[in-house]
C-alpha cells in the first residue's frame, strides 16, 4: 500500500475487500439505502437483472430471494470472491453469475435485462455518459433502473477506507445530478422517482452513535433515481 496514493477502483477495492463488509459505513448503507432498494425490488416482476458494480453483493438478497436471476458484475476480483462465498447456493442453482468485468466493456447491443441496479458506482466512473449509453442498449423496453450514489454536495473527495491506521483513497468523480438525469433522458429513459436523502431521513440512532459528523450537515448525503427505459 503506497502512502498518499490515489488508487483506481480495481486496485483500491481489491485491497479493502477483506475488510469491506465489517466497515461501519456498511451498516449505514444497509439501514438507510437498502430499504429504498428493497421497496423497489418488491415492485418488479421476476426476471433477469444486472447488478452493475455489485461489490461483495450486499444488495443482492432481495432480488435472489424473490426468484430473480442476476448477473453481478464488478471490476474487483477480490470483492467478487466474497460475493461468491456469500451466495454460493444461488451460483450452484444458476440464479447468480458473478462476472469480473469493467463496466466500459458492456456489450453494445443486447436487450437482455429486465432491470439494472447500480449503487455508488457512477462516482467511480470518469466518463459516466458512456456507461449510461451502454445501459440503454442492454435493458429491455419498459425495463427499470435503480441508480444511487453519494450526493455531489456531500463533503468528500475520495472514497476513504482506513486499514491498520493507513488510509486507502479511491478515485472519485462528482457528477452533477441534473447532468446525470439528463444523460439518462437523452438515452431513452424516463424518471419515475428521484429523492435526495438528507440527515432528517436517516435513522437517528446510527447518526448519534456512529456518524456524529452528519448531525449538523445541511447538504444531502446520497440520492437515488428510479428510471424506466422507453426507447
Amino acid at each position: 500500500m503506497a502512502k498518499n496514493k490515489i488508487y483506481n477502483p480495481k486496485e483500491g477495492y481489491n485491497i479493502i475487500a477483506p475488510y469491506y463488509d465489517s466497515w461501519k459505513w456498511q451498516k449505514f448503507w444497509h439501514n438507510n439505502e437498502y430499504p429504498y432498494i428493497e421497496k423497489w425490488c418488491n415492485t418488479l416482476s421476476i426476471g433477469l437483472g444486472l447488478d452493475l458494480g455489485t461489490g461483495s453483493g450486499n444488495n443482492l438478497s432481495c432480488f435472489l430471494l424473490k426468484g430473480n436471476k442476476v448477473d453481478a458484475l464488478d471490476i474487483s476480483s477480490e470483492m467478487l470472491k466474497i460475493c461468491k462465498q456469500k451466495f454460493e447456493k444461488y451460483i450452484l442453482n444458476k440464479s447468480l453469475k458473478c462476472l469480473e468485468q469493467n463496466v466500459y466493456s458492456l456489450p453494445e447491443y443486447e436487450r437482455k435485462y429486465d432491470w439494472i441496479i447500480s449503487n455508488r458506482v457512477l462516482s467511480h466512473i470518469k466518463h459516466m455518459e458512456e456507461i449510461v449509453k451502454k445501459m440503454s442498449h442492454i435493458i429491455k423496453y419498459g425495463g427499470q433502473c435503480f441508480i444511487s450514489d453519494i450526493h455531489p454536495l456531500h463533503h468528500y473527495q475520495y472514497t476513504n477506507f482506513t486499514i491498520k491506521e493507513e488510509e486507502i483513497r479511491i478515485e472519485t468523480y462528482k457528477h452533477n445530478i441534473e447532468y446525470v438525469t439528463q444523460q439518462f433522458i437523452k438515452n431513452g429513459f424516463e424518471v419515475i422517482k428521484f429523492k435526495e436523502v438528507s440527515t432528517n431521513d436517516l435513522i437517528n440512532g446510527d447518526i448519534i452513535r456512529d456518524f456524529p459528523q452528519l448531525l449538523n450537515q445541511e447538504t444531502p448525503i446520497f440520492y437515488y433515481l428510479i428510471l424506466r427505459y422507453k426507447g
